[in-house]
């Protein structure tokens, strides 16, 4: 039987019922209606009525649920409903997805202005997908901390690290393998181009793991593997200050300088190590002077020739004050060599 009710009855089979003002009827559903703010009106549970406009929120205790627009069941909600579960507060609405500008943040379930990069699990504002993600999908897709953002190139002086599954943008490349390259603003586990891995602070700009010019502070740069500065060559290359690089074979080192495998290290005459002579024969430091040169004292250097008082002695291979070697003769007519047969050079032998 029809009667008039203030509010609305609800049934257990059939649901709440809500008073429609303009056709003075209760309604399952609220009706569609032009010249209101959403083209509909929308269930209040508060009122049990349908209303243009849901009210801001209900107090819960001392919590304050806010409400929001349920555009398909046309009811006003403090829950969103699994088909629009993201809250936008700009207009009080249950969306699907967030407009731009908002991003869906699946922690509140609301569209936020921003995502939490400072959280223990960050996320970051993905413009192409209007959410917060913890991780920036895509080959050049880089979680940048300094904006918060998901961006294609990182903010100046970061590098883009794909180490890990994260695509971040760091200010630090992971050691110990990584370095950072300025020229592309890639982590790169080896420097291209004529660079090097520093892992120390830069004179300009104190950075850690960048890829430089060149090594500093008495680093050599590798020339194979991961190009990397290095305090000492490995053996078989030599440390060359010109260019401060690892030579790969001794006719790399300047000229003028010879490879000491004690040191690793390109040297100049009279500077090899363990009591060794450089021979430019080799270009390297020996202990025992090659066939046809002479060890020179004086200055630590192989001869092909002995100068001044010295004088060539072929059997121990040294210039010398003295002919050691077993009758042999000091020639100053032979060109300071120690000879076995002064008649050669028309010169008379002296014991």
């Amino acid at each position: 039987m029809d009667h008039c009710v203030n509010p609305c009855p609800g049934y257990p089979s059939l649901g709440q019922y809500y008073g429609d003002r303009a056709a003075h009827e209760c309604v399952s559903q609220c009706p569609l209606k032009t010249g209101t703010t959403y083209g509909m009106q929308f269930a209040d549970d508060t009122t049990s009525t349908c209303v243009d406009v849901c009210p801001s929120g209900i107090e819960l205790g001392s919590v304050v649920k806010a409400y929001f627009h349920d555009l398909t069941n046309r009811q006003c909600v403090t829950v969103c409903p699994d088909t629009e579960p993201y809250r936008y507060a700009s207009n009080r609405s249950c969306l699907a997805s967030c407009p731009d500008g908002s991003y869906a943040d699946d922690s509140t379930m609301t569209c936020a202005g921003s995502c939490y990069k400072d959280a223990v699990v960050p996320t970051y504002m993905d413009d192409f997908l209007n959410a917060c993600v913890a991780r920036c999908e895509g080959e050049d897709w880089w979680a940048d901390y300094l904006t918060g953002k998901c961006t294609a190139s990182c903010s100046a002086g970061q590098f883009e690290d794909n180490s890990t599954i994260w695509h971040r943008c760091i200010d630090v490349c992971p050691a110990p393998v990584y370095f950072g390259d300025s020229f592309s603003g890639k982590c790169l586990d080896h420097c291209y181009g004529g660079h090097f891995g520093d892992s120390h602070p830069t004179d300009a700009t104190g950075q850690l793991r960048v890829c430089v010019d060149e090594c500093h502070g008495g680093y050599f740069g590798l020339l194979s593997g991961n190009r990397a500065c290095v305090q000492k060559c490995p053996n078989g290359t030599w440390g060359e200050y010109v260019g401060m690089t690892c030579a790969l074979e001794p006719t790399d080192c300047d000229p003028d300088k010879y490879a000491d495998n004690y040191t690793n290290l390109c040297v100049g005459i009279g500077s090899c190590s363990n009591y060794q002579f450089s021979t430019d024969a080799t270009q390297t430091c020996v202990d025992t002077c090659p066939e046809g040169e002479f060890a020179d004292e004086s200055d630590m250097h192989c001869k092909t020739a002995c100068l001044g008082l010295y004088f060539a002695d072929p059997g121990i291979n040294k210039c010398v004050l003295v002919c050691y070697t077993e009758d042999y003769f000091a020639d100053v007519d032979s060109g300071n060599k120690c000879v076995e047969n002064c008649n050669a050079s028309g010169s008379t032998p002296f014991r």
